[in-house]
Order: structure tokens, then C-alpha cells, then sequence
């Protein structure tokens, strides 16, 4: 039944125009302004310069000298070999190589130059062809990868398959010649005291925890106290690395030989946070254009960013918090972001980019 529509009048045509943007502004601003409890009251801006941090970072030098120095001794004198994890790797970098010089060939051109070739000047009588031709390659992007990795007791389930993931990106690097570091994050704090039973060890760690309560108390925005275990790098030689990735193959061991090296909570909220200054030397280290953050982790974080109400208002009320949000802006770039929101301020400040694995 073909009927035939009618042109709209001028007006109706005008009346079916609306500001999509401005409406889409105003929705977006709507629904920020609401909270759990009812309609926001008041917005409180901060800034990164205000957000305190504790994280011990630890070189692959000081774990495998720990290792060293323990029971593991004994596994890392015979080094893992596992041919599935092999062949993978190998596959992936002989893709890798394949589509890298593809690219190299695309990125390639060549020109004549205005100087004669010396070599084809007795071709003159049947050719024009007798330049010296240059040959450029436009320059490509340098990667690099760091890897994140869940050292929480809920990944002791899978973290054998884990660990297979793992070696299977960090020999695929190494093959590739990829720059690489593999921090493990976790908020077990790491004290100088190897047993963590004796009179020294718990008087460390009750001295710590002070320390980390007073600096949480003290601060307006604050993160969990966490440690960032560098066991991989490409920094790493042959025999290093074979001795980290055989300690890391024999994980449960690691926490029975040494307290310091077991599993604990999930810091991914904290871990993201201290990535960013990580990745930003990384980046300056390896001389690399993108970074890429990859994130092995079983599920969400068990720490947040947190806004000390004490310390921003003491006599603010239950009320008055559950109706006030809080931007956090990042001084260097300007951008702004939701106190919910923002495990996107490492991404934006840094341009490395976050890729998050579930195994």
C-alpha cells in the first residue's frame, strides 16, 4: 500500500530540530548531581598534589637476592621448561616479526636523488635511469608492555594458569626484543625482617602501621599502603630470568620460605595509582612512544581511593557527606574526574593504555 507523504511545512520542519548536544550536556549533568541518598548539595574539588601515597617498590634485584637467600634456593637451581608455553610464544613472535616487517615495507619509499650513479652510466644509450636512488623507512612506534599482576590470596585458585599467561607475554617480548617490566601488587608490606614471628618482626610491622594510620589520618585524599614487586624485566639477564620465572612457577613455596613474598589483598585501586609514576619512568627508561599496561587480576579491587571527611570538615555530619561529591583535578593536564571514576587518571596523564585480564 504505497501512500504518499505530504512535505512538512516550514515550521513543523523547525519544530523537529532540537540542541542534542546541550541536551545531552545538561542529562549527563543531571545525573551527576545525584547521589544514593538524593540530589548533591555541594561539589568539593581537589587536586592529584593533595593525594598521599605508600608504596614500597621493589627492584627484581632485591627479590631474586631474597630468593636467593631463602629455601627457594633449591627450585631455582633447576629451571622450568614447558613446551606449550613455548610453542605459544614462539607463534606470537614469529606473527609478530612477520607483521612487523610488513609495516617496515609500507612505511617504506624510494627516490631518485639528482646525483648520477657511477654503476649505471653505461646503461645511458637505452636508459634514463642512471640516479642514485634513496631509499627511506618513516619511523615507526616503539612499544612497551608492564605488566600488573594480582598477588591476592583469591587468585591461589588460578594462579598456576596465570603464571602460564604470564611467561607466555614475557618470553614473546624477550623474543621480540619489546621492553617489559611485571610488577606484582599486593598490600602485604615488605619490612626487613625475614621472620615475621619473632620479637623484631612484629615490633617492625606494629611501627609501620602507625606510621600508615598517622599518614591517612594527615592527608585529604589518601590510598591503602601497598608493594609493587618488580619479578620480571627485560632489564633482566638469561640466568636471571630463568631463576625468577622457576621462583614464580613455584609460588606457594615462595610465601613458605619467605612471609614477605605471600599472598594477601587486592590493592588494584592503589596499584593502578602507583602504575602511573611507574609506567612514566618506564617510558623515559626504555626511550618508548606507547606504553601498554595489562592488568591480570581475578575481579574487582578491595581499596579505594578515600576522601578524609575529618580532615576536609570536622564537624560535617553523616548527611552532609552521603551529599557531597568529590572531582579530583589533575593539576598537569586539567582534566577532572569523579572520585568513583578515577582509575582513569593514570591512562589520561600518561597516555599509556590499560588492558585488563580475567583469568
Amino acid at each position: 500500500s504505497g501512500a504518499q507523504g505530504k512535505p512538512k511545512k516550514s515550521n513543523d520542519m523547525n519544530s523537529g530540530i532540537a540542541p542534542q548536544t546541550n541536551a545531552s550536556l545538561e542529562k549527563a549533568l543531571e545525573e551527576f548531581a545525584k547521589s544514593d541518598m538524593g540530589e548533591v548539595e555541594e561539589i568539593v574539588r581537589v587536586t592529584t598534589k593533595e593525594l598521599s601515597q605508600s608504596c614500597k617498590t621493589l627492584d627484581y634485584t632485591q627479590f631474586l637476592a631474597d630468593m636467593r637467600g631463602s629455601g627457594m634456593s633449591r627450585y631455582m637451581a633447576q629451571p622450568i621448561r614447558i613446551s606449550d608455553y613455548t610453542t605459544a610464544s614462539v607463534t606470537m613472535a614469529t606473527a609478530f616479526n612477520r607483521r612487523k616487517a610488513a609495516d617496515n615495507w609500507r612505511r617504506t619509499s624510494v627516490s631518485k636523488s639528482g646525483s648520477l650513479d657511477t654503476l649505471r652510466m653505461n646503461q645511458y644509450k637505452w636508459t634514463d635511469d642512471i640516479f642514485r636512488r634513496t631509499t627511506r623507512v618513516a619511523d615507526g612506534k616503539n612499544h612497551g608492555i608492564v605488566i600488573l599482576l594480582d598477588w591476592s590470596a583469591s587468585m591461589s585458585q588460578i594462579m598456576q594458569s596465570t603464571m602460564g599467561q604470564l611467561f607466555i607475554l614475557a618470553d614473546f617480548c624477550r623474543k621480540c626484543g619489546i621492553p617489559f617490566e611485571v610488577y606484582a601488587f599486593s598490600d602485604m608490606g615488605y619490612y626487613n625482617t625475614k621472620d615475621g614471628y619473632s620479637a623484631q618482626g612484629k615490633a617492625e610491622r606494629e611501627t609501620a602501621y602507625t606510621q600508615d594510620s598517622e599518614r591517612r589520618q594527615n592527608a585529604l585524599l589518601t590510598t591503602k599502603g601497598l608493594t609493587m614487586m618488580n619479578l620480571l624485566s627485560s632489564r633482566m639477564n638469561s640466568a636471571d630470568y630463568e631463576a625468577a620465572k622457576t621462583c614464580l612457577w613455584n609460588w606457594r613455596q615462595m610465601g613458605s620460605c619467605d612471609y614477605r613474598y605471600g599472598l594477601n589483598g587486592t590493592p588494584t585501586t592503589a596499584a593502578l595509582v602507583a602504575a602511573a609514576d611507574l609506567v612514566e619512568a618506564f617510558i623515559k627508561r626504555s626511550r618508548i612512544q606507547i606504553a601498554h599496561t595489562v592488568v591480570l587480576t581475578d575481579g574487582e579491587p578491595t581499596d579505594a581511593i578515600e576522601f578524609n571527611w575529618h580532615k576536609y570538615n570536622p564537624s560535617a555530619g553523616y548527611r552532609r557527606e552521603s551529599r557531597t561529591a568529590v572531582v579530583i583535578t589533575d593539576e598537569r593536564t586539567g582534566a577532572a574526574y569523579d572520585l568513583n571514576r578515577v582509575t582513569k587518571y593514570g591512562t589520561d596523564t600518561h597516555g599509556y593504555r590499560v588492558h585488563k585480564g580475567f583469568f
